[in-house]
């Protein structure tokens, strides 16, 4: 295989035109080849750089959170911005810690071969770990005191029970037992004796209260709003109204009484038949005051009559008012003066007997409504049928929920006993499996402490060589923290960027062709070990990442710049000529030397054109000599 046809610029793909002849042409200048079989192959290919296979990839690492694995052309783009925090690229083969401390040690230096596992730096955290590690295992230690403790004696289940205690306890199941015995023995004569009298009791208090009537408690409210109006008037300030009348009486009996003493004219029949009247009237009043009315009531009538009388005398022509005259407006003026001093100054035994009269009867409409109120009936039915019932226990059959209920009560004082026996004694089974897990839990939790601790000492992740320092002693670190980088440098690859066009026609294990200026343009052969499954959009030119693997790398550093073309379409032990040696005209032609040594044009069908070379499927044969013109023609 011809490898130096690889290494010429971007691939042409060939005219194929149909058609021959032979025409006799002005000799050019040029060289005389001679045609043979070879390959021809289509390269694509551009500049890439000498990596180690880790690092042919990069880590976005991102300040307070995870890593994610990027592509050796996203790092060429720069750096992204993340949610919750900045991101920065760093290489995939750098070394990060485990936990969260700051360098103390650096335990590397750059050149130095390592392997995994190696320790390559230190770090501190001021005692957090060690902290947590020592409370790991004080609650280890404590779980395994309370396991040891469950085995022989439970702490919940509390001290052992006294002497005194079990004996209460079981006195307690021998008085339920009695007790149960009772209820199945029946009930006591003494006992269905005082159910009767209950009984009876209650139907009695029913009928009494079923016998107030209404009417009743109509008239006890009257009697309470008497007395309240009685007391009311005896105690409370006299009405303005009565006042005045009482005023305006007094004032008419003196006027009368003065009128009485003045000579007077002869009165008329009419005047007399009045005064007949009016003392009749007074008459009457006096005798129903007498019947039913108060002390000044009645001196209110007498006063009434005697002035009545009175008035009558006067009417008697040119006789002198008489003694009875004077006597009755003396009356009539002294009984109007008692009439408002009673209601300006009422007298003290009037109140206490107003007051007693309104406490007498509210008493009675107190009782009458209770008596009659639908409560007190309903709990004296209520009452009337417990008797009934307590009476139908004590007499009839033996009720199941009774029996149950002793039944019950000699279970609970049993169970009662027979936990206060628990007391003092071991652990269950499962309180036991309970104190067995919790010293499972606090010794993983003593193994994770001292797993933290082995990790402040951060160890290569793989074998290679320190090739750089990314930190210093002393400084900060966490998970997102690079150390060291330990690369491989006997596995090195070629990465480089194809086009969205070229990456298309590229596959895996294809052969390519690895050239470096920086060695002299030496040449390494290689295959292509990755093609990306997706691109990045640099300045809308889209770029795929593609990984070489290189046969050999001696002398090969990570960094170096080279030139790699990859195989894309090859077809071997073809006839083929130089690209030179083709006229692309209406159809293509090569200068091809007859016998006589002359050049006559020879039309050719063509077939894969490489960088160099060309197929020539029909037109020439191998052996043929041609003409490839010089780059001036």
């Amino acid at each position: 295989m011809v490898l130096s046809a690889l290494l010429a610029g971007g691939a042409a793909i060939g005219v194929v035109a149909f058609g021959g002849g032979h025409h006799n042409t002005a000799a050019p200048a040029g060289e005389i080849t001679l045609v043979g079989r070879g390959d021809v192959a289509v390269t694509v290919g551009g500049i890439g750089h000498v990596a180690t296979l880790t690092g042919a990839a990069r880590l976005t690492v991102v300040a307070g959170g995870a890593s994610a694995s990027t592509s050796a052309q996203t790092a060429a783009g720069g750096s992204a911005s993340t949610a919750g925090g900045s991101a920065r690229e760093v290489p995939a083969d750098a070394v990060f810690p485990a936990v969260t401390g700051h360098v103390t040690h650096l335990l590397v230096k750059p050149g130095d071969v390592v392997v995994a596992g190696q320790p390559v730096a230190r770090l501190a955290d001021d005692g957090t770990i060690a902290t947590s590690l020592l409370q790991a295992r004080s609650d280890l230690a404590a779980a395994r005191l309370e396991l040891a403790q469950k085995r022989v004696q439970d702490p919940a289940r509390g001290v052992p029970p006294t002497a005194a205690e079990i004996a209460a306890s079981r006195q307690n199941v021998l008085a339920s037992r009695a007790k149960l015995r009772t209820v199945l023995a029946g009930p006591l004569p003494g006992d269905v004796a005082t159910a009767r009298a209950d009984l009876a009791k209650a139907r009695a208090d029913l009928a009494t209260l079923r016998s107030t009537t209404p009417s009743a408690r109509a008239t006890a409210e009257l009697a309470v709003q008497t007395a309240q109006q009685k007391l009311a008037a005896v105690t409370g300030a006299p009405e303005p109204t009565e006042l005045a009348v009482a005023k305006l009486d007094l004032a008419k009996a003196t006027l009368d009484q003065e009128t009485l003493l003045a000579p007077s004219s002869p009165a008329s029949a009419t005047a007399l038949t009045a005064a007949d009247l009016a003392v009749a009237a007074a008459q009457q009043r006096l005798a129903d005051a007498q019947a039913s009315g108060t002390a000044a009531d009645i001196a209110t009538a007498r006063a009434d009559l005697a002035r009545a009388q009175a008035e009558r005398e006067a009417l008697n022509p040119a006789r002198p008012p008489t003694a009875a005259a004077r006597t009755a407006a003396q009356l009539a003026v002294d009984a109007a003066q008692a009439k408002l001093d009673a209601l300006l100054h009422p007298p003290a035994a009037a109140v206490t007997a107003a007051r007693q009269d309104l406490a007498r009867a509210e008493a009675d409409l107190a009782a009458q409504r209770a008596a009659g109120s639908h409560s007190s009936r309903a709990a004296a039915e209520a009452a009337v049928t417990a008797a009934r019932r307590r009476l139908r226990q004590l007499t009839g059959p033996l009720q199941p929920d009774v029996v149950a209920g002793a039944q019950l009560d000699l279970r609970k004082a049993q169970a009662d006993l027979a936990v206060l026996q628990q007391r003092g004694a071991p652990a269950s089974a499962v309180d036991l499996q309970l104190a067995r897990l919790k010293v499972d839990v606090a010794a993983q939790r003593v193994g994770l402490a001292q797993q933290l601790q082995g990790m402040q000492v951060v160890r290569s992740n793989a074998s290679g060589t320190v090739t750089s320092i990314l930190t210093s002693e002393g400084a900060s670190a966490d998970a997102t923290t690079p150390i060291v980088r330990v690369q491989d440098l006997r596995h090195l690859v070629v990465t480089l960027d194809l086009s969205e066009f070229d990456v298309g026609r590229t596959r895996l294990g294809a052969s390519a062709l690895v050239t470096v200026d920086a060695l002299g343009g030496r040449q390494f052969g290689g295959r292509v070990a990755d093609v990306a499954a997706s691109g990045t959009d640099n300045g809308g030119v889209v770029n795929f990442p593609v990984t070489i693997a290189l046969r050999s790398h001696d002398g090969l550093r990570p960094g170096m710049s080279a030139r790699a073309r990859i195989v894309v379409r090859r077809v071997r032990a073809v006839v083929r000529v130089p690209l030179a040696a083709v006229r692309q005209a209406a159809q293509p032609t090569v200068m091809v030397r007859g016998p006589g040594g002359r050049l006559v044009a020879h039309r050719v069908v063509l077939g894969l054109t490489g960088a160099s070379y060309v197929e020539v499927r029909r037109g020439l044969r191998a052996g043929d000599r041609i003409l490839v013109p010089s780059s001036g023609d």
